[in-house]
C-alpha cells in the first residue's frame, strides 16, 4: 500500500468475543497513529504485540527491555496516541489486559 504522509488511513481491528488478542494488523506503510477505543469493553488496559515477518509476536517492550513498553490505561469511546515504536515493525495486534465479552472492534487511524 502507498501512502503518502498526509493520508490518514482507517483500520479496523477486531478482538472477538472471551478472548485478549486481536488479528494481526500491518503498520509497515506508517509512521504514526492513533486508536479509538469501542463504546464498550470489559478490559481497561492495552498493550501491543509486534513482528519483522508477520509470523512471530512479542511483547512491545521498553528501551531496557525489562517491561512492556506499553501499558495504556484506556477507557471506551475515546482516542489515544499510539507508541511510535510500534512502527518499527511490520505487523501488530492489540493486546487487552483482560477477556472482552463480546466482539470488540477498535479503529486505528494510520499516518504514512
Amino acid at each position: 500500500m502507498s501512502v503518502n504522509q498526509f493520508q490518514v488511513v482507517p483500520v479496523e481491528v477486531d478482538i472477538s468475543d472471551s478472548t485478549t488478542i486481536s488479528d494481526p494488523f500491518s503498520v509497515a506503510d506508517f509512521d504514526k497513529g492513533a486508536i479509538l477505543t469501542p463504546d464498550t469493553l470489559a478490559g481497561t488496559t492495552l498493550n501491543f504485540q509486534v513482528s519483522t515477518d508477520g509470523i512471530a509476536f512479542f511483547a512491545l517492550r521498553d528501551q531496557d527491555n525489562v517491561a512492556n513498553f506499553t501499558n495504556i490505561t484506556i477507557a471506551v469511546d475515546l482516542v489515544y496516541n499510539l507508541p511510535v515504536e510500534l512502527f518499527n515493525y511490520r505487523t501488530a495486534k492489540l493486546v487487552l489486559g483482560t477477556a472482552e465479552l463480546a466482539d470488540r472492534t477498535f479503529t486505528l487511524f494510520l499516518k504514512g
